[in-house]
């Protein structure tokens, strides 16, 4: 297996900006020769607009530490933020009968 090294872990970090950021080895398992290629899966969740920039960090099995730094600019919706449903508008009801009081319900009484 001379030359192939395996990728042991990854890890982010978030230098500045109101972000977190998330990665795992997505398509990057087993032993790698070199020049190989594979994709890892790296996430960013910002809590702010405004710009952010981190580190994604690669160890391999060689003992060998990579490392990439990323940068962005959030815009938008806040992730925390929720939107609430319109109350109901209550069914009508029917209208209250009104009463004359010139009128009696019994006859003859006034």
């Amino acid at each position: 297996m001379d030359g192939e090294t395996t990728l042991e872990g990854v890890d982010t970090s978030v230098d500045s900006g109101n972000a977190d950021a998330t990665a795992d080895l997505g398509s990057c398992s087993g032993a790698m020769s070199r020049g190989e290629t594979c994709e890892i899966t790296m996430q960013v969740t910002a809590y702010e607009p405004g710009p952010y920039s981190g580190v994604l960090t690669v160890e391999t099995s060689a003992g060998e530490t990579l490392t990439v730094p990323f940068s962005g600019q959030a815009v938008g919706d806040d992730p925390t933020a929720t939107t609430s449903p319109a109350p109901e508008t209550p069914e009508p009801t029917d209208p209250t009968p009104t009463i004359d009081p010139t009128e009696s319900p019994d006859p003859g009484i006034t």
